[in-house]
């Protein structure tokens, strides 16, 4: 879907309407991380997680993307959703149980990717976030 604009107050109402959404969203994403289980408690042997975040736009005419995320496992919750960083785009990456079924099992170093399924202006976004996570525990000793 293409969206036409006649003038200037249309720009002006459809930014607002995008604000709107956003922020929608945004309060999405909060309730869904406050009803879930704190990470500490789904993992209780987990002392670090670090989480290396690549962003590879699909066009591959910006530049790769890199963050890096230190979780705070005592607080943390275990869900793990991450707005699609192109900044037009309505879509989300959730590496909820990518992520937590590497630390379920223990794995010290993992991997992972989510394509974007939102849309820009009207089109797939195709943008594709890849995870690499580092991951310290306790002894079971």
């Amino acid at each position: 879907m293409h969206r036409v604009f006649g003038g200037g107050a249309s720009i002006v109402n459809w930014r607002r309407g995008r604000n709107t959404v956003h922020a929608t969203a945004v309060a999405e994403l909060r309730e869904r991380e406050d009803s879930a289980p704190r990470l500490h408690g789904a993992v209780p042997r987990l002392n670090m997680l670090r989480l290396r975040i690549q962003d590879d736009p699909a066009s591959g005419q910006a530049e790769l993307l890199t963050y890096v995320k230190l979780v705070v496992v005592a607080t943390a919750p275990a869900h793990f959703e991450i707005h699609c960083l192109e900044p037009n785009c309505d879509g989300y990456h959730n590496l909820t149980d990518s992520i937590m079924a590497g630390l379920v099992s223990g794995r010290q170093h993992f991997s992972g990717e989510s394509h974007c399924r939102g849309l820009v202006v009207g089109a797939d976004c195709g943008r594709v976030l890849v995870f690499h996570a580092e991951a310290e525990y306790e002894d079971a000793h």
